[in-house]
């Protein structure tokens, strides 16, 4: 529930300002205050919360992994980077004018 939480509030901010991201980092921070990162970086941007959370419990899993005998966690957190400008996109409704000499703007 943690990270899907951390996951929708970062794909939040990110749709808000349409800004998809390409990079997802999870930082993990242990009891005796040391601190690994790790990241991938994807083809296509995401901001989908669902994407974000799966993406981030994998790799809180390889960090979970490389450390067996860390059993605390004292900072979860996750970030996008190489954030992408995504365009607003216009879309044509039907009007059921199918003739264009009805249609307006059209000749």
């Amino acid at each position: 529930p943690t990270l899907l939480h951390l996951a929708d509030r970062v794909a939040t901010r990110l749709r808000a300002k349409s800004r998809p991201g390409r990079t997802v980092t999870v930082r993990v921070r242990f009891a005796d205050l040391r601190s690994v990162t790790r990241s991938i970086t994807l083809d296509q941007p995401i901001s989908a919360t669902a994407m974000l959370a799966e993406i981030a419990e994998a790799l809180v899993c390889k960090v979970l992994v490389d450390h067996p005998h860390e059993k605390t966690i004292s900072l979860l957190a996750i970030a996008v980077s190489h954030l992408e400008k995504q365009p607003a996109l216009q879309l044509e409704l039907p009007l059921g004018l199918d003739d264009d000499r009805l249609r307006p703007g059209t000749r």
